[in-house]
């Protein structure tokens, strides 16, 4: 939690500094998030066991840069550190240490993908992503794979060129992974949230 803060801070100051200035053609925008809220469940597809992972909380700071392409598209680029903590019921595994108890894991990520801008205050996105895991209390955990995500977004930009946005997304962890676990067989982080950021354009 105090590496998100941290984060937050960091990225929060240099943004500042930046957006002193303003330009009057749009060329892009640079940006950072938080996100707080959310539903984090992990989900093994073919599987009876899904209910034994239940979501608990994450938190999450992204750092993100638009590229305005044409026809209302930006190509979307950036990368995110988050902290996700999940539930595990062992309750009727066999085996192991049956009972319930909370887990945690973190994720570096490298999104790519592209904008598009409904109108001035509103707009969708979809891409993928690649995470590398940062660390995890189990190997079954680890997310480190390619990823998909999808989201809606509404923004206000000030004549400074300083911007605000809130945006609910969702994310699918690891759909391809990097390694030779079978990917309907191992947990996939599906992260459900809302972003709350701060931007500046250029």
């Amino acid at each position: 939690m105090k590496k998100i803060y941290f984060l937050s801070l960091s990225l929060i100051l240099s943004l500042s500094v930046i957006g002193q200035g303003s330009t009057l053609d749009r060329h892009g925008s640079i940006a950072v998030s938080y996100t707080g809220i959310g539903y984090n469940p992990l989900v093994i597809f073919h599987s009876d066991v899904n209910s034994s992972y239940h979501s608990n909380s994450f938190n999450s700071i992204a750092y993100e840069n638009t590229i305005v392409l044409k026809n209302s598209f930006e190509l979307e680029l950036g990368f995110s550190y988050s902290e996700h903590i999940i539930t595990v019921d062992r309750t009727g595994w066999w085996g192991g240490n049956p009972g319930i108890s909370n887990e945690s894991f973190s994720i570096f990520s490298i999104p790519i993908g592209l904008r598009y801008n409904i109108s001035r205050y509103f707009y969708i996105s979809s891409g993928t992503f690649f995470n590398f895991d940062v660390q995890s209390e189990r190997d079954t955990y680890k997310q480190q794979g390619l990823g998909f995500y999808i989201g809606i977004g509404a923004k206000y930009e000030f004549d400074s060129g300083i911007g605000v946005f809130i945006s609910p997304y969702f994310k699918a962890h690891s759909l391809l992974l990097h390694n030779s676990y079978f990917s309907s067989m191992k947990p996939h982080l599906m992260e459900t949230g809302v972003k709350l950021g701060l931007m500046y354009v250029f």
